[in-house]
């Protein structure tokens, strides 16, 4: 997975970015295990920057 530099941070982010409506309930609605499912499918393709809008509840 790419990553880039974060702003003048230290830190490096992936360039593809999880969002987190999926996991909160926006527009799907899938059960605890699909959702850590994901997170976990993201986490081990190298995906570190995940989205968390207050709006994905």
């Amino acid at each position: 997975m790419r990553k880039r530099r974060l702003g003048k941070t230290d830190i490096d982010v992936s360039e593809l970015v999880f969002g987190g409506g999926y996991v909160g309930g926006l527009l799907l609605h899938q059960d605890d295990e699909t959702k850590r499912s994901a997170i976990r499918r993201a986490l081990d393709a190298g995906i570190n920057f995940i989205d968390t809008a207050p709006s994905y509840g």
